[in-house]
């Protein structure tokens, strides 16, 4: 069986565009709701065409139409992107990144004893005022979403 390139090129770029989505929000909710956009308008029409050759990818059954829908993605994605931006989303760090640095930083325990838990920090008195206002301070963001500070053992 022969395929029809027009489809591959949809199915690329809409994998592309989602990674893109992924990557500037932070988080695979913005690629995911695109796809389900995508799935929910495809079958809004699906009552009133024919779906005789809804499966059939030979060469013929697609022609460069299927720009149509990837520019329709690529909106869609850039309008997820900004929106994202405009929202201020925070992007964390890759994790790999972030549990090094914490490796790197934290003591290691000798062979066979458990890791201990992290220090439980006490209450501090409140600081004097300030004369000057302090700068704006960034939003607090766990790098390891995953790591609640418990220890397994």
């Amino acid at each position: 069986m022969r395929w029809t390139p027009w489809l591959n090129v949809y199915y690329f770029s809409f994998g592309v565009l989602a990674c893109f989505v992924t990557w500037r929000t932070g988080g695979l909710e913005g690629a995911i709701a695109m796809h389900v956009v995508n799935n929910m308008l495809a079958e809004i029409f699906l009552p009133f065409s024919d779906i005789s050759g809804m499966f059939n990818r030979e060469v013929g059954s697609a022609d460069a139409r299927v720009l149509i829908g990837v520019a329709v993605v690529a909106t869609g994605s850039l309008l997820i992107v900004w929106q994202a931006k405009r929202h201020g989303i925070v992007r964390t760090a890759a994790p790999g990144e972030s549990m090094h640095a914490a490796l790197l930083n934290a003591p290691m325990p000798p062979p066979g004893q458990p890791m201990a838990p992290p220090p439980q920090s006490q209450p501090t008195a409140a600081p004097p005022p300030q004369s000057q206002p302090t700068a704006p301070q960034p939003p607090l963001v766990n790098p390891r979403p995953w790591d609640d500070g418990l220890v397994v053992g």
